[in-house]
């Protein structure tokens, strides 16, 4: 398991596997062939927001922000897609209280966004909000835009729309993220890209 500063993040983190363990269901694993870094427990969407629900309400004395933040860093070390899924529904939880550090925490295992499942997540659900309360923090989301990763460029582009919504308008910020990516040919990229661009 990951170096944690919380001693709250084991136990939780136990829960969690056994909860989704329990709902792990073959016909939601994916195919053979199919390609992932992550390892797939085979747990639906609904059964991974069933256990986030669960999970917070069992821990709801320890959970807070920074516990939150522990648990995702460990959940990511652990490289499982509905860990990491989970882990991010009980961080978003604490969304108030996210800090522009997030982004280089998140930067040490970006990796687990070569999942794009986890990319949207990630990107779309704690990186957009944590760039948009420091947005000198591009820095790092233009890394994540030049690597050849098609998830961690997705990463990148879906953070950058934390820039230009829900009244937040720097657009010359966005718009050089797109230029970065401006000749990808991948669908699920041109697609960000397009969408980015129209906001």
């Amino acid at each position: 398991m990951a170096k944690t500063t919380s001693p709250a993040v084991a136990p939780i983190l136990k829960d969690i596997r056994t909860a989704l363990d329990e709902r792990a269901e073959d016909k939601a694993r994916p195919a053979p062939g199919a390609k992932s870094p992550l390892k797939v427990l085979g747990v639906r969407a609904s059964g991974v927001k069933s256990v986030a629900r669960e999970i917070a309400l069992r821990h709801k004395a320890a959970l807070d922000y920074p516990v939150a933040a522990d648990l995702l860093d460990a959940a990511a070390g652990r490289k499982v897609r509905e860990e990491i899924l989970v882990a991010v529904d009980l961080l978003e939880r604490f969304r108030r209280d996210f800090e522009p550090s997030l982004l280089l925490r998140m930067d040490k295992w970006s990796g687990v966004a070569d999942d794009l499942e986890v990319a949207e997540v990630l990107g779309t659900r704690v990186a957009s909000w944590a760039l948009a309360l420091d947005p000198t923090k591009i820095a790092t989301i233009r890394k994540w835009a030049r690597l050849r990763s098609v998830g961690r460029k997705r990463l990148a582009l879906l953070a950058a729309s934390g820039l230009v919504s829900e009244g937040r308008r720097d657009a010359t910020l966005a718009l050089d993220l797109c230029e970065i990516l401006l000749n990808e040919e991948h669908p699920v990229l041109v697609t960000e890209v397009a969408g980015l661009l129209r906001t």
